[in-house]
């Protein structure tokens, strides 16, 4: 049996993240598993000797007592940590094929996606190490297909599944709860154009209640201790990103340096030209190393993704399809919430790799394109022929 391009692709960044595991388990550490990483690491093997865990707390507590677990009844190991890590990338390499299956690309456009996905520096950094990224990024994908399926199937027992989901990417950072409600609400739209409007209301209040008190207590608990609204938005942003320059002071890669925001048109320029740099510093001009090059590289990826999906939906080439919509407003929401709160451009490509695939999806994926394609070839001797007897 032939494999498909797009399979020989995930498979060759899957060994791509393997040797990276491998070299940071026994010879390293490899680039990127030298600080949060190898913290995470220790962490993990505290807990695994007594199984005394962490208290519950959102970020990177469930993640250490996970791993922790585990290591407890196998063997603690760097290189064992870094392989589980490998597999939730591998696992959601085949999601993203999956929707882009549901939605209706092509094999050449699979391929293209699963090419960059596989090559993607960021990716094979960060996700074949000890961090949260890879889990984050698998309970992304998870809730993203389970939004998709929602959608083709109109079935809203589907929204169990998206619960866990979010609830688990949620647990990880409290950014991903965030995208994660949004994911929700946008599911529960989708439900209802599949359903033309005729909304299950009796099954939508179920969830509705089943959830809301659960969110709501997380959502309260976990902006209860992370930020301080008291003396309004502004000053909230202005301790954060104090605290944040106070932390990387006098770091090369750091891209804000001020937080004077001279009031709320002062926080709005603030917030949108962090946004931008979140996305594509540096620019030529602040290259000094070959990270810097490769991190450069990738906001010029980045632009060509986003100048694609501009022109898939200028030319309405995704077929006016709501989860085409959805998807890029996903990926749109998560960096924003992260550009608001990172500082240079080492760590924004990190927190850029659980997003990424969305990007791919919107770029790349033209729902209806393969019809097209097979109408052409089909129909091509008979359109000339017509073409050709109307001149």
């Amino acid at each position: 049996m032939k494999l498909k391009k797009y399979i020989l692709a995930i498979y060759f960044g899957f060994f791509m993240h393997l040797i990276i595991a491998i070299w940071n388990g026994f010879f390293g550490p490899s680039p990127g598993a030298d600080m949060d990483a190898a913290g995470l690491f220790g962490f993990a093997i505290d807990v695994s000797k007594d199984l005394e865990f962490e208290d519950f707390e959102i970020g990177y507590v469930p993640y250490i007592n996970l791993l922790g677990t585990i290591f407890h009844y196998t063997i603690p190991s760097l290189f064992l940590g870094s392989l589980i890590s490998c597999f939730a990338w591998l696992w959601s390499s085949h999601l993203l094929i999956k929707i882009l299956d549901l939605m209706g690309a092509t094999s050449r456009a699979k391929f293209q996606a699963a090419l960059i996905y596989s090559l993607y520096p960021a990716s094979i950094i960060f996700t074949s190490i000890t961090l949260r990224e890879p889990f984050q990024l698998l309970f992304l994908t998870l809730s993203v297909y389970s939004m998709i399926k929602i959608y083709k199937t109109g079935n809203p027992f589907r929204f169990i599944n998206l619960i866990a989901y979010v609830f688990l990417m949620g647990v990880l950072h409290g950014a991903y709860l965030i995208t994660g409600i949004a994911i929700l609400a946008m599911s529960l739209i989708l439900l209802a154009v599949k359903n033309n409007y005729k909304i299950p209301y009796a099954k939508i209040f179920f969830y509705t209640i089943f959830l809301a008190f659960p969110l709501l207590y997380l959502i309260t608990w976990t902006f209860s201790f992370s930020y301080d609204f008291s003396d309004g938005i502004v000053e909230a942003a202005v301790s954060y990103q104090d605290g944040a320059l106070d932390d990387g002071e006098g770091a090369r890669a750091n891209y804000k340096s001020a937080t004077d925001f001279g009031g709320m048109s002062g926080l709005l320029n603030f917030i949108i030209f962090g946004f931008v740099q979140y996305m594509f510093k540096p620019f030529v001009w602040d290259v000094a190393s070959l990270l810097d090059i490769i991190v450069m590289l990738e906001g010029f990826l980045r632009f060509y993704l986003l100048w694609r999906a501009y022109k898939n939906f200028k030319n309405r080439s995704f077929g006016g399809d709501l989860s085409w919509i959805f998807i890029l407003l996903i990926f749109l929401l998560n960096e924003f919430i992260w550009s608001l709160g990172t500082i240079n451009w080492g760590t924004a490509m990190r927190h850029h790799v659980p997003v990424f695939f969305c990007l791919l999806i919107v770029a790349f994926c033209v729902p209806g394109e393969s019809r097209r394609l097979k109408f052409s070839k089909g129909h091509r001797a008979s359109l000339d022929i017509n073409i050709a007897s109307q001149k």
